[in-house]
């Protein structure tokens, strides 16, 4: 008797004409349709899709965590493998760290657990990356670096590896324009949505040194030193983020309430942070090497 059949209704009625017990042929074909609705940004769909998936999974008992014997097992999880995928992706799309998270601790163990005895994914490399980029806007550097220990020298090689770990370097050692820079030349699309997080957490960080560092600045120093395009965004991100700064016709941009000279007070730079920041990074490096 196939795996889940003794606990499963006699049938399974939804838009899609699902056969019941559920086949492969009929599971993948789902799979390929909910891969269409990913790529071609059919979100509503694509969610619909994946919920439905997600519920035919749980008759395949070799599956992870189960992993009971089945004469399908290799397939099985290929098509498990495929679904979560293409959930990560769709999470991205979504932009929702929260359902991402989710859907990262579902694949991890197809990705890690070799007794399933699947070959390596197309994928793995990409969503690996993802994963090395949502820890870094997390700031969960220990988790990042210790992902990075799974992985063999030529993993880490990777191009889709590589990037984040590049990243990852400029942050450590402040170069944070390098960083705002890095957004307009990823290796895959999906990385754009976790570099706008971390682009956005550079940018609040330089804005601060700025304001610590300067009584005013010029603004098209200002938009180079933030990445900014335009003369509207400065003072769009100003009006948001900084309230008290001001965006004269005389052209500069002038720090703080009183819209003068502004002297810069070493209690204005987060040196707690940045002291605590710079040791963690020491004791992983230490711990690594």
């Amino acid at each position: 008797m196939e795996c889940g059949q003794s606990h499963a209704p006699k049938t399974f009625i939804s838009k899609h004409l699902f056969i019941w017990p559920p086949t492969k042929h009929s599971s993948s074909q789902l799979v390929i349709k909910l891969q269409s609705a990913v790529e071609s940004d059919h979100l509503g769909e694509a969610a619909s899709l994946l919920g439905e998936l997600k519920v035919l999974l749980t008759n395949f008992e070799s599956l992870p965590p189960m992993n009971q014997p089945s004469p399908h097992a290799s397939e099985e999880c290929a098509l498990g493998r495929q679904v979560l995928e293409q959930a990560v992706f769709l999470a991205v799309k979504q932009r929702d760290k929260i359902a991402f998270q989710r859907q990262m601790a579902q694949l991890k163990p197809y990705y890690q657990d070799k007794g399933l005895g699947l070959t390596d994914s197309a994928l793995r490399m990409p969503i690996l990356g993802l994963n090395l980029l949502f820890l870094l806007v997390e700031n969960r550097l220990a988790e990042f670096h210790s992902e990075l220990e799974h992985l063999s020298e030529a993993e880490r090689a990777n191009v889709y590896v590589s990037f984040p770990i590049l990243v990852e370097q400029q942050l450590m050692v402040g170069s944070y324009h390098k960083v705002l820079e890095a957004r307009t030349r990823t290796p895959h699309p999906g990385y754009a949505f976790f570099m706008s997080l971390l682009v956005d957490t550079v940018r609040d960080a330089v804005a601060d040194c700025s304001e610590a560092a300067y009584e005013r600045l010029g603004i098209g120093a200002a938009k180079e030193i933030l990445l900014l395009e335009s003369d509207t965004a400065l003072a769009e991100y100003a009006a948001v983020k900084h309230p008290d700064w001001r965006v004269d016709s005389d052209g500069f941009v002038y720090f703080g309430k009183d819209h003068g000279p502004k002297q810069a007070k070493a209690s204005d730079v987060p040196s707690l942070r940045l002291i605590s920041e710079t040791l963690s990074y020491a004791t992983e490096l230490e711990r690594i090497v």
